[in-house]
């Protein structure tokens, strides 16, 4: 791929004579160009005869009012309206097998009208991925013709409001699904674009607005990313492998011990199904949203195969490390820890005295950690919360034999010696472990 590309630069910028790879094949060519945005590829389809017209059946192609096109131009309007011609024109006059199209538009605004035009000429030309990516502090309504197009197996849509056709009957042939930076005019459509898409196997909701129930309910789905603003995560998918939660939601009322009865099981309704889970990734917050319901719920045969968990903050209080523990709790075959520290302290924490941390760990249940042997801790800044954290740790891992830690760079030039002595005095479960 990468030298195809050099290539593609290279015939563009005039440093390698057309006729010296004129005699590829046609679907070469084609390959070769596609490597280049939709502008550069028609211009250069002049370079010979061989080349004319070349552009029209080019498998992939990229429309971006970054380009070059009408960045001369004294007036936004009149680069604009090329764009607009550009993208007219290529999506009028293109008449081979189309794989995937990217259309960007990162620096003016468009009408909804044009956008609705793209995507009615789109449906009829019947792509297998397609990619929108609308301008930043704006969001668009997607047509709903978009959703009607059939044989579509890849759809990348950023900063838009969803909203599904009443004749939505779902997208049979769909693989791959990122949302980002999206609204949902109901949450039911979101569930019922995912739900419907049997064949889904990577799913990325990033940046989610304005979501109170995120129901994700796909049978193929391996790999799911999940980032943003939801109240409430209903997830089934067993065959799920690799998987990321981020809550940008603030949850400022907790439990500060695990509690039953009453409750919402968060817990179960986010895990209970990963009966194939190997890798998971969850942010503080996302802990803190766990923590507001059952924490003593058991998970028989969900997280069984689950041997990696990332953590993106220091566990700086109880409720975080209360959750942290029922994922622990539920992993009988963890064997390694990464934790990202992530203080959210400020930037003076270098320059002040260590602030006090006033959380007590030791009488937290031992979570079983029999098979956890690696423990890696980016970003260390030898907090009284960051010792604490790795005391327990070094506590609860008979099998534990490395703990890596990444000193943070803002701490470089600081003397840390006195919490390195406390830090390597440390009782520790496993006698081989290392620091």
């Amino acid at each position: 791929m990468g030298d195809a590309n050099k290539i593609a630069r290279k015939i563009y910028s005039g440093f390698v004579s057309s006729d010296r790879i004129s005699g590829l094949p046609e679907e070469l060519r084609c390959k070769i160009l596609s490597y280049l945005n939709a502008e550069e590829a028609v211009r250069a389809s002049i370079l010979s005869s061989i080349w004319k017209d070349m552009w029209m059946i080019m498998p992939q192609i990229l429309l971006s009012d970054e380009s070059s096109l009408g960045c001369t131009e004294s007036s936004p309007e009149i680069a604009r309206f090329k764009f607009i011609t550009l993208v007219d024109l290529t999506l009028a006059r293109h008449k081979g097998t189309l794989d995937t199209i990217s259309i960007e538009l990162r620096k003016r605004n468009y009408d909804d009208d044009e956008l609705g035009r793209w995507v009615d000429m789109l449906s009829e030309k019947k792509p297998l991925g397609i990619a929108i990516k609308l301008p930043k502090f704006t969001v668009h309504m997607i047509p709903s013709s978009l959703f009607l197009i059939g044989g579509l197996e890849r759809l990348h849509l950023e900063r838009c409001i969803i909203r599904l056709p009443p004749t939505f009957e779902g997208f049979q042939l769909l693989k791959v699904l990122k949302l980002e930076s999206f609204f949902s005019a109901d949450d039911s459509d979101i569930s019922k674009l995912i739900s419907n898409s049997p064949l889904l196997g990577t799913l990325v909701l990033d940046d989610i607005f304005n979501t109170s129930f995120l129901n994700i309910r796909a049978e193929a789905l391996h790999t799911l990313v999940v980032k943003g603003y939801f109240d409430y995560l209903h997830l089934h998918a067993p065959n799920l492998t690799h998987a990321c939660f981020v809550a940008h939601n603030y949850f400022e009322d907790y439990e500060s011990d695990p509690v039953q009865d009453g409750f919402e099981d968060y817990l179960e309704q986010a895990f209970g199904s990963l009966v194939r889970i190997k890798t998971l990734s969850v942010n503080y917050r996302f802990l803190m949203y766990l923590s507001k319901g059952n924490l003593l719920t058991k998970l028989p045969g969900a997280l069984g195969h689950l041997t990696t968990i990332t953590i993106e903050g220091c566990l700086q209080n109880r409720a975080e490390l209360l959750a942290a523990c029922a994922l622990f709790q539920n992993a009988p075959m963890l064997r390694e820890l990464e934790i990202w520290s992530q203080n959210l302290i400020g930037e003076d924490i270098i320059f002040n005295e260590n602030p006090r941390f006033d959380e007590d760990y030791s009488n937290i249940e031992a979570p079983t950690l029999d098979r956890l042997v690696t423990i890696i801790f980016h970003d260390f800044m030898a907090l009284e919360c960051e010792i604490a954290l790795l005391g327990s740790l070094l506590s609860w891992a008979p099998a534990l034999e490395e703990v890596k830690i990444d000193v943070d760079k803002r701490m470089m030039g600081q003397c840390i010696c006195k919490e390195t002595e406390k830090l390597l005095a440390l009782p520790r479960a496993s006698t081989k472990a290392k620091i």
